[in-house]
């Protein structure tokens, strides 16, 4: 071979290396973009199942890589987005796990306003309204409940507000039912609260009812001795 061609065949090995390079599977960046999807599980419930999908996505991206036997790249950034995915899973549920057993005050039941409270509508007796029997063992209670914040004049230095059992009622216009509602007041021992509209809050106190309550108005009140920000969505 003469060196004319030895030199035209390592000019043209060079120009092939120079524009020789490994495609990147099309799942890597997908598994990245969701772990950092997921990394809302820290503050929503939602989010977790997202971060597990994430999971799920990164694990098949970096057995497809591997399987590609050096054809396919991005092998590093879904190994990265495996382990952001997992951490977040566990990091997120025991964090959630945590606010969930520590929420509901010592002393005070648990109650899911709107499945054993708003669920239940008032029973009229001779044009009387009488609180539902299914209701009645909760009154006078001391009770944990979470709802929506409505009805206020202010978002700060708030005393009293409306607690909707959702925000479907805030969100769409209409009028909340009375057994949709419960009008809380903060004991006096409670600093003023400053809750947005349509935030979601967790009380504790004694629920009443007031069956004589005017149209419009809501029947159920409780004086809070606790009022927060909910620290979890269920």
């Amino acid at each position: 071979m003469s060196i004319a061609e030895d030199t035209r065949m390592s000019a043209t090995a060079e120009i092939t290396n120079e524009f020789d390079y490994t495609p990147m599977s099309p799942l890597a960046p997908i598994a990245v973009i969701m772990s950092l999807l997921g990394l809302t599980a820290f503050i929503g419930f939602y989010g977790i199942f997202v971060a597990l999908i994430a999971v799920v996505i990164s694990w098949l991206a970096v057995g497809k890589i591997k399987a590609a036997d050096g054809e396919l790249g991005g092998l590093g950034l879904s190994r990265i987005a495996l382990v952001v995915s997992v951490v977040t899973v566990a990091s997120s549920s025991v964090l959630l796990a945590y606010n969930y057993s520590t929420e509901c005050p010592e002393g005070y039941e648990r109650h899911n306003f709107p499945r054993e409270i708003s669920d239940y509508q008032f029973v009229y007796t001779g044009g009387q309204r009488a609180i539902p029997p299914e209701v009645q063992p909760i009154l006078n209670k001391k009770v944990f409940i979470k709802g929506f914040v409505y009805h206020t004049r202010t978002t700060r230095n708030q005393r009293e507000f409306i607690l909707l059992k959702d925000q479907g009622d805030c969100c769409f216009g209409g009028d909340p039912a009375p057994h949709d509602m419960i009008h809380i007041t903060l004991s006096e021992d409670h600093d003023s609260v400053n809750f947005p509209m349509l935030t979601m809050v967790s009380v504790a106190g004694i629920i009443k009812a007031d069956p004589t309550a005017p149209p419009g108005q809501a029947v159920y009140e409780m004086e809070a001795d606790k009022c927060e920000y909910s620290r979890t969505s269920f």
